[in-house]
């Protein structure tokens, strides 16, 4: 049910209480608000309930007095007070935050309204003003300050903290990296010490069968040198680049074996290969390269090595190695110990070899690089 609104006449008849009466009783009963009037020069001459509460003054004891008395002495000497009623007077309002002082001398923060007044001629008749305490809010922004001032200054903190920690880190980086390089040439050299005195070997012994051996354990180093000399070159030292390696490889195997009717093709990806994977995947393809130049192919015959390296979706790398020769014998298992080794390390590397003869052999491994992310 909808309560009619009553009409200003039946309001007037209903109360006796005149409205100036009414609204001095509605200041007087406020007491979150100092409400209270000055006169054209800025004296109390009315004081609210709130007021008292705010300041601490009665009302006997404050009216007649200047409205500077609110403010603190080095606003006072200043001019502070007679400033903000001349903005008040000539711009119609004024409102401010700032310190204020209590009866007993304590300080508060205060919201600030000083609004002029006017009869109703238009004449200045005085100021209208309000006053609200703002301690706790300014208490709780002041406290919000410190503890930005505080996070500010953790941080700064922790940041100084991990820069430093990053440059020992860079630094203990380049000093690694610098011993990495060295040992790496140390390891270059002595293999390439190590080949020469088994190429040396090879040429200055008569029986083929030793020859044979020593050239086969030439080869197995020359494939560990390489390894090493592409590291060395390469800017990365964790990785080198499959198809130089490969390449490298192969062509110092052929020019090793000397044969002119062979011709040999690489066909590689350019994937990086982790140290992990390149010393047993060199090994592997120095012994299956190796087999084939000394006995796919009977001396004198032409025919064609094919090795490729393939990069797949999946993450793996497919090895192949294939050959046009006579083929591989059927007891090839037991009688090759090269392609032994072969199926030995394609288990370091985590997979199988697939080995296929007929009209020639062809190898082929699939594996995923260990030192690679998965």
């Amino acid at each position: 049910m909808t309560t009619p609104d009553k009409t200003i006449e039946a309001v007037a008849e209903a109360t006796s209480i005149k409205p100036a009466l009414r609204f001095d009783l509605f200041v007087q009963a406020v007491t979150d608000y100092a409400i209270y009037i000055l006169d054209p020069d800025g004296y109390v001459t009315s004081w609210n309930a709130g007021a008292q509460r705010l300041k601490g003054y009665t009302a006997e004891e404050i009216i007649g007095r200047h409205y500077a008395t609110f403010f603190p002495e080095e606003d006072r000497l200043a001019g502070k007070p007679g400033r903000a009623l001349a903005e008040a007077r000539a711009t119609g309002r004024r409102e401010e935050e700032g310190w204020r002082v209590r009866k007993d001398g304590t300080r508060f923060w205060a919201l600030a309204v000083l609004d002029a007044v006017h009869d109703e001629s238009g004449q200045f008749a005085g100021f209208a003003k309000i006053t609200r305490d703002m301690s706790e809010r300014r208490a709780a922004e002041e406290k919000l300050w410190q503890l930005n001032l505080e996070l500010e200054e953790r941080v700064r903190v922790r940041t100084a903290e991990l820069e430093s920690a990053k440059e020992r880190l860079e630094k203990l980086l380049r000093e690694q990296a610098v011993l990495l390089r060295e040992i790496q040439h140390r390891v270059k050299n002595n293999l390439q010490v190590v080949s020469s005195i088994l190429h040396m070997a090879v040429a200055r012994e008569r029986d083929e069968r030793t020859r044979n051996t020593l050239r086969d354990a030439a080869s197995r180093v020359d494939a560990m040198a390489t390894v090493h000399n592409l590291v060395h070159r390469s800017q990365r030292a964790a990785s080198l680049d499959a198809s130089a390696f490969l390449e490298e490889l192969c062509r110092n195997i052929a020019r090793s074996y000397a044969r002119p009717g062979i011709q040999l093709a690489v066909k590689a990806d350019r994937v990086p290969l982790s140290l992990e994977a390149a010393t047993p995947l060199g090994l592997l393809a120095t012994e299956l390269v190796t087999n084939a130049f000394k006995h796919a192919f009977p001396l004198g015959a032409e025919g064609m090595v094919e090795v490729g390296l393939e990069s797949r979706d999946d993450g793996r790398v497919a090895f192949r190695m294939a050959d046009s020769g006579k083929g591989l014998p059927a007891d090839w298992a037991q009688r090759s110990s090269g392609l032994r080794l072969a199926q030995s390390l394609a288990v370091q590397l985590g997979g199988r070899l697939e080995v296929r003869h007929g009209n020639g052999a062809s190898f082929e491994l699939v594996f995923r690089d260990p030192g690679q992310p998965a």
